[in-house]
């Protein structure tokens, strides 16, 4: 699920600390499009560092001093563990996408269109509203209640407490 990519939106009621599920829904759509961006810059980053890692040769230790002396750098372990973090980022990326992408399908039809045009086509007010020919009042009303729904189908059971 979401847990590893996290937007640290935190309320403090009664000294204890609870998430903001509503805030935090807003936070993963008004950001959607940068999870595309990082999407792509992140496969880019896994494939370059494949490709250079078979062109690194690693340190010979044998021909070292001996010593209580540290290792030195060692680049062909240095870029597998870069590779290894960079594969781990992705796939967080990839999850959170997935879990964004099918809690957008699954919203039902006004929220879906809503939630589309507002967050994902970032139309102006002025657009969304001609668009879905509603007055500016009901617009908003209906936009809080496509991003609680959208929390709820996002987060579970844990948004609606």
């Amino acid at each position: 699920m979401l847990t590893k990519l996290k937007c640290k939106l935190n309320l403090k009621i009664g000294g204890i600390v609870v998430m903001d599920y509503i805030r935090e829904a807003v936070t993963y759509l008004e950001n959607y499009e940068n999870l595309l961006v990082a999407r792509k810059h992140l496969q880019e980053k896994v494939l370059e560092l494949k490709e250079n890692l078979v062109s690194i040769k690693g340190v010979s230790y044998s021909d070292l001093p001996k010593g209580k002396s540290i290792a030195p750098d060692d680049p062909m372990f240095n870029r597998i563990f870069e590779l290894d973090k960079s594969i781990k980022l992705f796939e967080e990326n990839e999850e959170a996408l997935k879990d964004i992408k099918k809690s957008l399908e699954d919203l039902p039809g006004e929220s879906k269109r809503i939630i589309q045009l507002w967050y994902i086509q970032r139309k102006s007010e002025t657009e969304v509203l001609m668009t879905l020919n509603m007055s500016r009042r009901t617009f908003y009303r209906l936009k809080s209640q496509a991003v609680r729904i959208f929390a709820v189908q996002l987060f579970g059971i844990r948004s609606i407490s």
